[in-house]
């Protein structure tokens, strides 16, 4: 199964995830932005700035580049045109399964801030139990999680 995402410079609606700033498209790159928000408390609902939930963190960070993103994590999945994981590349957002793993749910968001040729990616997001942080994409949760 190729798992692929979203380029939200099309904007063509797919069932496939993530979200590609292109520097033809005028805007900024969204992560260094981001990272100023480290630190900064999780909380369910919330869409910042002094409290963030993931799909809150990425529709405030986009709103500040007046771009406007969906309100969930699931709604967001479906934005824009799909494009392959090696073509992953810093400011596409990635989407992962909720708490359950089993599910097929897409119930998490994150900003991809690093990637390296090997496939490996660092990416924020809002964490339920440590707020804003950044983390690795191979790491054992978010490993079993990733949807694309």
């Amino acid at each position: 199964m190729r798992r692929e995402k979203t380029c939200l410079y099309h904007r063509r609606p797919t069932p496939l995830p993530s979200i590609r700033f292109r520097q033809k498209t005028g805007f900024h790159y969204p992560y260094p932005y981001a990272r100023k928000y480290i630190g900064t408390p999780y909380r369910r609902g919330s869409k910042g700035p002094n409290r963030f939930d993931c799909s809150g963190f990425m529709q405030y960070i986009f709103n500040h580049f007046s771009y406007s993103l969906n309100a969930s994590s699931a709604s967001q999945y479906l934005q824009g045109i799909s494009v392959k994981d090696e073509e992953i590349c810093r400011g596409d957002l990635v989407f992962f399964k909720g708490r359950n793993s089993r599910r097929s749910n897409v119930g998490h968001v994150g900003l991809v801030t690093e990637v390296y040729p090997d496939g490996r990616f660092k990416f924020i997001h809002a964490s339920t139990s440590q707020g804003i942080r950044e983390d690795w994409n191979f790491s054992p949760y978010y490993a079993q999680r990733y949807v694309g």
